[in-house]
């Protein structure tokens, strides 16, 4: 790798890892442990698991996917070979963009988040919470070093902003008018959903990962047609929301799926 030159004169990722490598010792090269370790978890895993779940999902309800492959086959972008660009695949495929974005909502990759309290602080609740003994509560007192934990998935499934039908995979919800409730009900997060954190802490790569689906969704549907199986799935908390065939745990994460080329 060292007589590399591609990896010497690259700018890329990779590239400028390999580089520190070379050189890196001690405290430096723990670090540089610690950066291969966030780009393989949260570059790969994350988005790999966000559209296993959308594809289980599709697998489904084949109407759905039907829609969305009749979509994304039928759409003939300006780059090469016809395929979208970046500029397309964010505002020419709305069915796509949909599914996306209730995948995300329902099975966002890091499932719960947690943060630690840098001083005390007070924080503001939007509605009023009753205690046991009755009291009721407009804030919450935190302290410092507190440990908080932040429930993603609870908060993007609560009935009480997307309805009753919150824990229901339903892409059209995103097409239709008044399907996704207003924005003062909504996080401040991406599309109104926690999936990404929001504010000064939001994911940093968020747009590479929705890209990275948009296009590896595109080129799987186009290319193969998933049935479900009919396995019982349910899931556990991990680093990222983790699937498991009940009864089956031992045999690690997965989710089986029937695919046939198209």
């Amino acid at each position: 790798m060292q007589n590399d030159e591609g990896m010497k004169n690259g700018k890329d990722l990779m590239s400028t890892l390999l580089k520190l490598n070379e050189k890196a010792e001690g405290a430096d090269l723990d670090q540089l442990l610690d950066h291969v370790c966030t780009f393989v978890m949260v570059g790969h895993e994350t988005t790999s698991a966000a559209i296993n779940f959308s594809l289980l999902e599709l697998a489904r309800n084949p109407e759905m996917q039907e829609k969305l492959r009749k979509e994304v086959t039928d759409f003939v972008g300006s780059g090469p070979g016809g395929e979208p660009t970046y500029e397309e695949f964010q505002s020419k495929l709305p069915y796509l963009d949909a599914v996306c974005k209730e995948g995300l909502r329902m099975y966002p990759p890091a499932s719960h988040a947690e943060r630690i309290a840098m001083i005390d602080d007070v924080l503001p609740l939007r509605y009023p919470i009753t205690t046991p003994s009755g009291e009721q509560l407009h804030s919450i007192r935190v302290t410092k070093g507190q440990h908080i934990n932040i429930p993603t998935i609870a908060i993007n499934r609560n009935t009480t902003v997307w309805g009753p039908d919150a824990a229901v995979f339903r892409p059209e919800r995103w097409l239709e008018h008044g399907g996704v409730p207003s924005a003062t009900s909504l996080t401040q997060g991406w599309s109104g959903i926690f999936t990404f954190i929001e504010g000064p802490r939001i994911c940093i790569g968020y747009r590479l990962a929705l890209f990275e689906y948009k296009v590896i969704m595109s080129a799987l549907l186009k290319n193969f047609e998933f049935k479900d199986t009919g396995a019982k799935l349910a899931t556990q908390f991990s680093s990222t929301l983790q699937p498991f065939v009940e009864g089956r745990k031992s045999d690690g994460v997965q989710i089986p799926l029937f695919s046939k080329v198209d």
